[in-house]
């Protein structure tokens, strides 16, 4: 190598600051490893007096006109979203053992009063419209289906009906069809709120027993009302993780007495949707992007003076 070429005074002045820095690196090594150290400690601290806001309505600058009638909204109604729960059952099971998850899923999230509003998955009628049936029965009936009911009120059709009612009192749910059982103790009930059905669009509800099933009956729709908004990352992650522990329970209760291959209603499987649960998978996806780069980067930066 010439001496042209490791004569400082032929470069630029922002090269000879680098090439001092690279002097002064090479002969106090020790004390630029020990100052990278106390940087690397001193930012860790400080990265740890890092709040993050869950809320991310709050993260939005005031002043916008859509984002501050949200807020309002939000403060004055609660949530506008709602997490839904699907329930699917295997190859094995069927509507019975979803309505038996469902039912005892709905009981154990409904006592999460700090965390869910309410839990909608099947049709239930008031007191007053029941009086307004009752009264108005046949009125509710198209005429072309009054040779169905006709077909009801025989003998035999009130023997099976008998025999149904036998059953389903010896299942564990009895009690949650119990009040419809007394309220209408023939089963007239489908008969007369078919066309219901027809206005929920692809969503198959059950009228005997009111529950939201598909229209092969393989699946189950539950419909859960939290109390806050799925923009509160924080009330996402607790609201998750309590509607988990509700699973496993309903689960584990339903297994008592069962094999651990033995089909039934602890085999049901679940599902979440919703923006509640879409907010947790694209807060693990932005986290994961974040590490991932991160790491790369140290890595490229790290090469370039390997």
């Amino acid at each position: 190598m010439s001496s042209a070429s490791s004569d400082p005074s032929k470069f630029g002045h922002k090269h000879r600051i680098l090439l001092a820095i690279e002097r002064f690196s090479r002969s106090h090594y020790r004390l630029v490893f020990l100052m990278a150290l106390l940087a690397l400690i001193g930012g860790t601290w400080l990265g740890s007096k890092i709040k993050l806001e869950s809320n991310v309505l709050a993260l939005i600058p005031e002043g916008n006109r859509q984002v501050d009638t949200l807020k309002v909204a939000l403060e004055d109604f609660g949530s506008i979203d709602f997490l839904l729960v699907l329930l699917e059952a295997g190859e094995n099971e069927g509507p019975d053992e979803l309505e038996d998850f469902a039912d005892l899923f709905a009981q154990r999230l409904e006592e999460l009063r700090h965390l869910v509003d309410h839990v909608e998955y099947r049709f239930e009628l008031d007191g007053d419209f029941l009086e307004l049936f009752y009264r108005n029965a046949v009125l509710f009936l198209p005429p072309d289906r009054l040779a169905d009911l006709e077909a009801r009120l025989t003998d035999e059709a009130i023997i099976e009906r008998i025999e149904q009612i036998k059953l389903g009192l010896a299942s564990p749910t009895a009690s949650f069809t119990q009040e419809l059982t007394v309220n209408d103790p023939l089963g007239l009930m489908p008969l007369f709120l078919d066309r219901l059905e027809g206005n929920r669009g692809v969503l198959k509800i059950d009228i005997s027993d009111g529950y939201y099933l598909s229209e092969d009956a393989k699946t189950l729709i539950m419909l859960v009302k939290p109390l806050g908004p799925s923009q509160d990352l924080k009330f996402d992650h607790a609201l998750m993780t309590a509607v988990n522990e509700a699973e496993a329970a309903t689960r584990a209760e339903l297994r008592k007495g069962a094999a651990d291959d033995e089909e039934g209603s602890h085999r049901i499987g679940v599902r979440y949707g919703g923006n509640y649960a879409i907010a947790i998978d694209e807060e693990a996806l932005i986290r994961q992007d974040v590490s991932r780069n991160l790491i790369v980067s140290l890595l490229a930066v790290a090469a370039l003076y390997w």
